[in-house]
């Protein structure tokens, strides 16, 4: 039965299915071949994702989309560039650096990918690193985003292995920071090849003004951290102070949010928190049943 699962799985990836319902459809054929009740799927899926650490995805995802909206991640961007964009290849180096912040934010590579592709790939392209290297980049920086805490992939294993969320995010800090370094690496190797442009030369003032541009986004990384090794707020309230700082910040600060602009944040978020509770969910519930077809009146008694 493993096989059939494995099979088919294989084969709905190669017909150009997304992979949350190639799961799905593996799992939901193993599970009709075994006779497992649909109420029974049904109960366990649903249970499973009444859970309070799990509200922290939709939390962060609203908090990523709420940053990308509300013009945050463009004044890190900005920040950033003006710190690094001076030396070879320093606009791609700027994509790095920003995703290096944004990761103390959103929790979420989904959300890093949209705002660094959306600000950068243009830029890069029309700056002559080809559109091919600038996607590459981008892609690659948003991979920060599940490493450098906050991150909802830890959430979701801190809440299945029944870990320290806590000691998940310190020990993911230096592992990112030693992953961007390495980036930059790449991308410095890369650009003396490749001869790419400078940008901008060095300037104080330009930092210092990019600085003060960006300090309110600056500040949010800052107070996730604190804020959860101090003990003030747990990983779920975190991100619900994400949020609520995002909006705060985009409304009345940078005055970049609308209200009217709120109801298609809120349906990107919940698009994409379906994307991932699905990735998250159907293995680990849907799947597992086959397994465990032997102990079928436990999961029926239960």
């Amino acid at each position: 039965m493993l096989t059939l699962l494995l099979f088919v799985f294989i084969a709905l990836l190669l017909l150009g299915l997304p992979i949350g319902f190639a799961m799905l459809g593996s799992s939901m054929l193993v599970i009709g071949l075994e006779g497992i009740p649909v109420s029974v799927v049904a109960q366990r899926v649903a249970t499973s994702v009444q859970s309070f650490p799990l509200l922290a995805v939709p939390l962060f995802t609203l908090a990523g989309s709420l940053m990308n909206e509300s013009g945050i991640s463009e004044r890190l961007f900005n920040f950033t560039r003006a710190f690094v964009g001076h030396i070879r290849g320093g606009l791609a180096q700027t994509a790095i650096v920003g995703n290096i912040f944004l990761s103390g934010i959103s929790g979420s590579s989904v959300a890093d990918c949209a705002a660094t592709s959306r600000v950068f790939v243009p830029q890069l392209t029309q700056a002559g690193y080809g559109q091919g290297f600038a996607a590459a980049v981008c892609a690659a920086a948003a991979t920060l985003g599940p490493i450098i805490p906050p991150s909802i992939l830890m959430v979701i294993y801190a809440w299945q292995a029944n870990v320290s969320l806590g000691d998940l995010f310190i020990a993911g800090l230096i592992p990112g920071l030693i992953m961007a370094l390495a980036m930059m690496l790449v991308i410095g190797i890369t650009a003396h090849q490749r001869g790419f442009p400078k940008d901008a030369g060095f300037s104080g003032q330009r930092l210092w003004h990019a600085f003060k541009e960006a300090l309110w986004a600056l500040a949010m990384p800052i107070l996730i951290l604190v804020g959860f090794r101090m003990g003030v707020f747990t990983a779920t309230e975190i991100a619900a102070v994400a949020c609520a700082y995002s909006l705060i910040v985009g409304l009345f600060v940078y005055r970049t949010l609308t209200w009217k602009g709120l109801p298609e944040i809120l349906l990107t978020t919940g698009r994409e928190t379906a994307a991932i509770l699905v990735m998250q969910q159907v293995p680990h519930r849907l799947g597992g049943f086959w397994v465990l077809n032997k102990h079928r009146n436990m999961w029926l008694s239960s």
